[in-house]
Parts: structure tokens; sequence; C-alpha cells
């Protein structure tokens, strides 16, 4: 059975992939002799349902902290979570814009600024798994049934994912939503380690 702590960080993974290519649907449309395919990778979902997305993904970064808490008063651990905090931009930036979402506003913010979340899309991701160049797919559709084949590279993953830009209240950028989490999940990742935690 799954700890609480391993729970949200398989909710995490969840959040992290929350679809595939293959459950994307093409549209279809025929002019005169011609047939083409869209495919809309928001999978129609209004920018309200993307932005909920994004809100998730924080949250179930953000969280960790207070899920690490608890494991360490319950083994003994030292607890690290708010030096990391403290720390690690990547992991305020995400701490921050997760205190803005729950307060609105963000009085104190560990970051050194107020983000805010800019332009969220849900778009396709090709990453290598071994950190190697050279992340390739391959997209077939079939004319007859639309029909959308994806097919990755050796050593890659096709996944999509929902990105946007993070600013600052000036307009100025922070980085992308989506780098800036998997940063933070990897510095999250050591100190979860570090507490003995089985990630």
């Amino acid at each position: 059975m799954l700890t609480e702590l391993e729970l949200r960080i398989e909710r995490l993974r969840a959040a992290l992939t929350d679809a595939t290519l293959a459950e994307v649907p093409p549209f279809r449309w025929d002019q005169l002799s011609e047939t083409s395919y869209r495919i809309d990778l928001s999978q129609t979902r209004s920018p309200a349902q993307i932005a909920n997305l994004a809100a998730a993904l924080i949250a179930n970064v953000a969280c960790l902290k207070d899920h690490l808490k608890a494991w360490c008063e319950r083994t003994g651990h030292h607890f690290e979570g708010d030096s990391l905090i403290d720390s690690d931009r990547d992991v305020a930036l995400i701490h921050d814009l997760w205190n803005r979402d729950k307060h609105f506003k963000l009085d104190r913010p560990r970051s050194g600024t107020k983000p805010i979340l800019s332009n969220l899309t849900q778009e396709i991701e090709i990453a290598s798994l071994d950190g190697i160049a050279g992340s390739s797919i391959e997209g077939l559709i079939d004319s007859h049934t639309g029909e959308v084949r994806m097919k990755a590279g050796p050593n890659s993953r096709i996944s999509l994912v929902v990105d946007g830009e993070i600013i600052d209240e000036s307009g100025a950028p922070l980085g992308k939503l989506s780098e800036v989490c998997e940063r933070a999940i990897a510095s999250w990742t050591r100190v979860l380690r570090a507490a003995g935690v089985p990630v």
C-alpha cells in the first residue's frame, strides 16, 4: 500500500504526463479534391481548463514540502524543505506560484519576485530518455480513417505537456513553466532521497 507521500509522487508523475498523442484525435475536412487533417493539441480544452492543468502540476510539486515535513517528523529525518525553497530559485518560483494561486496575493515571495503564469498552452514534448541529443518522432495519419500513429525514435519519449511562461509583475520573463518544474522536481527528488523517501 502506498504511503501518502508515495501517492503524492505518483500524482506528480500523472500531472507531468496528462495525456499521450494517441488520445488526441485529428480533425478531418475535405476541400474540393483535397482531404486535410489538423491536430488540436489543446484537445478542445478551454484556456480555463488548461490553466487548471497547470495549477494541478504546480500544486503537486509545491506541496511536496508539507508531505516531506510530515515524513521527516514520522521517521526522525532532518527536514530540508524550507532551506531548499530559500536556496533554489526554481523551487521557490513554483512555491510562490502555488501560494499566489491559493491566496490570490503574495506578500512574502520566497523567490524574491512575484511570479505570474502567462501564455499557457498544451503542446508536444519530445525528449531524450538518456540525455543524448537526437530525439525524434515519426508521425503518420491514415488518410482513410484519420488515425494518428506517432512513434518515438530510439531513446525518445513523446508526451503532451502544459507549458507557458513564468513572468514577474513587470512582464519580465522568469522561465518556461515546464523547464522550471523539471528542475524543481529534480531538486525535490534529491532532498526526498536524502530523507529516505523511496522515490
